[in-house]
Protein backbone atom coordinates (compact mmCIF):
# COMPACT_ATOMS: atom_id res chain seq x y z
CA UNK A 1 0.00 0.00 0.00
CA UNK A 2 1.39 3.70 -0.79
CA UNK A 3 2.01 6.05 1.36
CA UNK A 4 -0.70 8.05 -0.34
CA UNK A 5 -3.24 5.12 -0.06
CA UNK A 6 -2.75 5.02 3.85
CA UNK A 7 -2.96 8.85 3.83
CA UNK A 8 -6.25 8.50 2.77
CA UNK A 9 -7.44 5.68 4.55
CA UNK A 10 -5.93 7.12 7.95
CA UNK A 11 -7.71 11.07 7.19
CA UNK A 12 -11.13 8.52 6.90
CA UNK A 13 -12.19 11.27 4.87
CA UNK A 14 -15.37 12.59 5.16
CA UNK A 15 -17.05 16.09 3.83
CA UNK A 16 -20.01 17.58 6.25
CA UNK A 17 -23.37 17.72 5.52
CA UNK A 18 -24.97 20.63 4.08
CA UNK A 19 -27.15 21.59 6.57
CA UNK A 20 -24.15 20.83 9.47
CA UNK A 21 -21.88 23.29 6.83
CA UNK A 22 -23.61 26.15 7.39
CA UNK A 23 -25.87 25.88 10.16
CA UNK A 24 -22.92 27.22 12.64
CA UNK A 25 -22.02 30.58 10.61
CA UNK A 26 -20.24 33.26 13.02
CA UNK A 27 -21.64 35.78 10.67
CA UNK A 28 -25.36 36.87 9.73
CA UNK A 29 -26.79 36.22 6.67
CA UNK A 30 -29.51 37.49 4.70
CA UNK A 31 -31.88 35.01 3.01
CA UNK A 32 -30.66 35.43 -0.04
CA UNK A 33 -27.04 34.61 0.78
CA UNK A 34 -27.67 31.94 2.93
CA UNK A 35 -30.06 30.11 -0.09
CA UNK A 36 -26.91 30.97 -2.37
CA UNK A 37 -24.03 29.32 -0.15
CA UNK A 38 -26.11 26.50 0.37
CA UNK A 39 -26.66 26.08 -3.61
CA UNK A 40 -22.91 26.63 -3.90
CA UNK A 41 -22.10 23.74 -1.35
CA UNK A 42 -24.49 21.66 -2.42
CA UNK A 43 -23.08 21.99 -5.89
CA UNK A 44 -19.50 21.08 -4.56
CA UNK A 45 -20.44 18.08 -2.47
CA UNK A 46 -22.09 16.70 -5.96
CA UNK A 47 -19.19 17.49 -8.01
CA UNK A 48 -17.06 16.30 -5.15
CA UNK A 49 -18.61 12.58 -5.13
CA UNK A 50 -18.68 12.36 -9.06
CA UNK A 51 -14.95 12.59 -9.00
CA UNK A 52 -14.97 16.66 -10.31
CA UNK A 53 -12.58 17.93 -7.90
CA UNK A 54 -11.43 21.11 -9.47
CA UNK A 55 -15.17 22.08 -9.96
CA UNK A 56 -16.16 21.32 -6.26
CA UNK A 57 -13.43 23.48 -5.42
CA UNK A 58 -14.55 26.57 -7.63
CA UNK A 59 -18.40 26.48 -5.91
CA UNK A 60 -16.82 25.77 -2.34
CA UNK A 61 -14.59 28.69 -3.06
CA UNK A 62 -17.91 31.16 -3.90
CA UNK A 63 -19.67 29.10 -1.28
CA UNK A 64 -16.84 30.47 1.35
CA UNK A 65 -16.59 34.17 0.02
CA UNK A 66 -20.38 34.23 0.97
CA UNK A 67 -20.84 32.25 4.12
CA UNK A 68 -17.39 32.90 5.54
CA UNK A 69 -17.99 29.17 7.30
CA UNK A 70 -14.75 27.96 7.82
CA UNK A 71 -15.60 24.09 7.28
CA UNK A 72 -15.35 24.69 3.97
CA UNK A 73 -11.70 25.42 3.94
CA UNK A 74 -11.22 21.89 5.20
CA UNK A 75 -13.32 20.57 2.20
CA UNK A 76 -11.08 22.85 -0.32
CA UNK A 77 -7.89 21.42 1.41
CA UNK A 78 -8.83 17.43 0.96
CA UNK A 79 -10.11 18.31 -2.60
CA UNK A 80 -6.51 19.70 -3.40
CA UNK A 81 -5.44 17.07 -2.02
CA UNK A 82 -7.35 14.12 -4.36
CA UNK A 83 -6.26 16.12 -6.62
CA UNK A 84 -2.66 15.81 -5.73
CA UNK A 85 -1.86 19.31 -5.33
CA UNK A 86 -0.28 18.90 -1.77
CA UNK A 87 0.81 22.59 -1.50
CA UNK A 88 -2.53 24.23 -2.18
CA UNK A 89 -4.03 21.34 0.14
CA UNK A 90 -1.73 22.26 3.65
CA UNK A 91 -2.13 25.71 2.77
CA UNK A 92 -6.14 25.31 3.02
CA UNK A 93 -5.86 23.09 5.76
CA UNK A 94 -3.57 25.66 8.18
CA UNK A 95 -6.07 28.38 7.30
CA UNK A 96 -8.93 25.62 8.58
CA UNK A 97 -6.64 24.87 11.57
CA UNK A 98 -6.82 28.48 13.19
CA UNK A 99 -10.56 27.97 13.54
CA UNK A 100 -10.77 24.41 14.86
CA UNK A 101 -10.91 23.16 17.85
CA UNK A 102 -8.19 22.34 20.53
CA UNK A 103 -8.45 18.25 20.18
CA UNK A 104 -8.93 18.60 16.21
CA UNK A 105 -5.99 21.00 15.89
CA UNK A 106 -4.07 18.10 17.16
CA UNK A 107 -5.50 15.69 14.07
CA UNK A 108 -4.47 18.53 11.92
CA UNK A 109 -1.23 19.15 12.80
CA UNK A 110 -0.46 15.52 12.45
CA UNK A 111 -2.50 15.78 8.68
CA UNK A 112 -0.22 18.28 7.83
CA UNK A 113 2.45 16.87 8.90
CA UNK A 114 2.21 13.59 6.64
CA UNK A 115 1.42 15.92 3.87
CA UNK A 116 4.33 17.86 4.03
CA UNK A 117 6.39 14.36 3.83
CA UNK A 118 4.69 13.34 1.27
CA UNK A 119 5.07 16.62 -0.61
CA UNK A 120 9.07 16.04 0.38
CA UNK A 121 8.99 12.60 -1.32
CA UNK A 122 7.66 13.48 -4.46
CA UNK A 123 9.83 16.56 -4.55
CA UNK A 124 12.53 14.30 -3.80
CA UNK A 125 11.54 11.69 -6.23
CA UNK A 126 11.38 14.67 -9.37
CA UNK A 127 14.91 15.37 -8.71
CA UNK A 128 16.32 11.73 -8.76
CA UNK A 129 14.53 11.57 -12.28
CA UNK A 130 15.82 14.93 -13.55
CA UNK A 131 19.48 14.13 -12.65
CA UNK A 132 19.10 10.45 -14.09
CA UNK A 133 17.36 12.33 -17.50
CA UNK A 134 20.50 14.65 -17.60
CA UNK A 135 23.10 12.15 -16.93
CA UNK A 136 21.31 9.39 -19.71
CA UNK A 137 23.98 10.71 -22.97
CA UNK A 138 21.09 11.31 -26.15
CA UNK A 139 20.82 8.05 -27.94
CA UNK A 140 22.74 8.31 -31.32
CA UNK A 141 20.62 7.33 -34.31
CA UNK A 142 20.81 3.57 -34.90
CA UNK A 143 21.92 2.12 -38.52
CA UNK A 144 19.30 -0.66 -39.51
CA UNK A 145 20.76 -3.71 -41.12
CA UNK A 146 19.16 -2.61 -44.79
CA UNK A 147 21.33 -0.06 -44.70
CA UNK A 148 24.50 -2.39 -43.62
CA UNK A 149 22.92 -4.77 -46.44
CA UNK A 150 23.30 -1.99 -49.06
CA UNK A 151 26.69 -1.16 -48.44
CA UNK A 152 27.76 -4.90 -48.26
CA UNK A 153 26.30 -5.39 -51.42
CA UNK A 154 28.23 -1.97 -52.89
CA UNK A 155 31.35 -3.38 -51.21
CA UNK A 156 30.70 -7.12 -52.78
CA UNK A 157 29.49 -5.82 -56.22
CA UNK A 158 32.87 -3.68 -56.22
CA UNK A 159 35.05 -6.80 -55.59
CA UNK A 160 33.42 -8.93 -58.89
CA UNK A 161 33.81 -5.91 -61.18
CA UNK A 162 37.42 -6.02 -60.28
CA UNK A 163 37.90 -9.64 -60.75
CA UNK A 164 35.83 -9.75 -63.82
CA UNK A 165 37.84 -6.69 -65.23
CA UNK A 166 41.37 -8.55 -64.25
CA UNK A 167 39.63 -11.27 -66.59
CA UNK A 168 38.65 -9.20 -69.26
CA UNK A 169 42.05 -8.03 -69.44
CA UNK A 170 44.08 -11.22 -69.52
CA UNK A 171 41.44 -12.40 -72.08
CA UNK A 172 42.32 -9.36 -73.95
CA UNK A 173 46.24 -10.41 -73.66
CA UNK A 174 45.44 -13.89 -74.68
CA UNK A 175 43.59 -12.65 -77.85
CA UNK A 176 46.26 -10.08 -78.76
CA UNK A 177 49.03 -13.55 -78.53
CA UNK A 178 46.99 -15.15 -81.69
CA UNK A 179 47.23 -12.43 -83.42
CA UNK A 180 50.08 -11.55 -86.58
CA UNK A 181 50.47 -8.27 -88.31
CA UNK A 182 50.61 -9.82 -91.91
CA UNK A 183 51.12 -6.99 -94.99
CA UNK A 184 49.95 -3.88 -92.78
CA UNK A 185 46.91 -6.21 -91.48
CA UNK A 186 46.71 -7.89 -88.26
CA UNK A 187 45.43 -11.16 -88.73
CA UNK A 188 43.96 -13.06 -86.23
CA UNK A 189 42.80 -16.95 -85.31
CA UNK A 190 39.72 -18.52 -84.24
CA UNK A 191 41.07 -18.57 -80.97
CA UNK A 192 41.32 -15.04 -80.75
CA UNK A 193 37.94 -14.58 -82.13
CA UNK A 194 36.78 -16.61 -79.24
CA UNK A 195 39.38 -14.56 -76.57
CA UNK A 196 37.98 -11.47 -77.50
CA UNK A 197 34.66 -12.97 -77.07
CA UNK A 198 35.70 -13.47 -73.39
CA UNK A 199 36.42 -10.42 -72.88
CA UNK A 200 33.78 -8.44 -74.31
CA UNK A 201 31.55 -10.88 -71.39
CA UNK A 202 34.00 -9.88 -68.86
CA UNK A 203 34.16 -6.34 -69.25
CA UNK A 204 30.44 -6.30 -69.65
CA UNK A 205 30.22 -7.72 -66.29
CA UNK A 206 32.42 -5.78 -64.91
CA UNK A 207 30.68 -2.59 -66.16
CA UNK A 208 27.34 -4.06 -64.46
CA UNK A 209 29.32 -5.37 -61.18
CA UNK A 210 30.47 -1.41 -61.06
CA UNK A 211 27.32 -0.20 -62.01
CA UNK A 212 25.23 -1.42 -58.75
CA UNK A 213 28.15 -1.42 -56.78
CA UNK A 214 27.27 2.65 -57.30
CA UNK A 215 24.28 1.98 -56.45
CA UNK A 216 23.98 0.07 -53.86
CA UNK A 217 26.78 2.40 -52.14
CA UNK A 218 24.44 5.90 -52.96
CA UNK A 219 21.85 4.25 -51.73
CA UNK A 220 23.22 3.21 -48.65
CA UNK A 221 24.61 6.96 -48.00
CA UNK A 222 21.22 8.23 -48.37
CA UNK A 223 19.90 6.04 -45.68
CA UNK A 224 22.21 7.23 -43.59
CA UNK A 225 21.89 10.74 -44.16
CA UNK A 226 18.32 10.86 -43.92
CA UNK A 227 18.69 10.16 -40.34
CA UNK A 228 20.18 13.81 -39.45
CA UNK A 229 18.44 16.97 -40.20
CA UNK A 230 21.22 18.11 -42.28
CA UNK A 231 20.12 15.84 -45.37
CA UNK A 232 16.59 16.55 -44.93
CA UNK A 233 16.53 17.23 -49.08
CA UNK A 234 19.00 14.71 -50.15
CA UNK A 235 17.97 12.73 -53.54
CA UNK A 236 19.63 10.36 -55.88
CA UNK A 237 19.76 10.62 -59.48
CA UNK A 238 19.85 7.74 -62.07
CA UNK A 239 21.02 8.06 -65.73
CA UNK A 240 21.61 6.03 -68.13
CA UNK A 241 25.83 6.90 -67.84
CA UNK A 242 26.12 8.44 -64.94
CA UNK A 243 24.89 8.78 -61.05
CA UNK A 244 24.59 12.01 -59.18
CA UNK A 245 23.90 13.11 -55.44
CA UNK A 246 22.10 16.05 -54.96
CA UNK A 247 20.82 17.69 -51.76
CA UNK A 248 20.38 20.98 -50.27
CA UNK A 249 21.96 21.34 -46.72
Amino acid sequence: MSLAQRIILWMGIGLPTSGIALAQSDIELSESDRIQAKTLYDDGRRQFESGFYDRAIRAWEEAYVISQKAEILHNIAVAHEKLGQLEQSIHYLERYRSYAPLDEQIILDRRILVLERLQQERALQNQRLNEVTLATPPSRPSIQWSTVSLFGTGFAATTAGVVLGVNARNARNAAQEYCRDWDAETICSTAAQESLLRQKRFALGADLSFGMAAIATATGVVLVMKKTPLASSLHLRIQPQSIHMEGRF
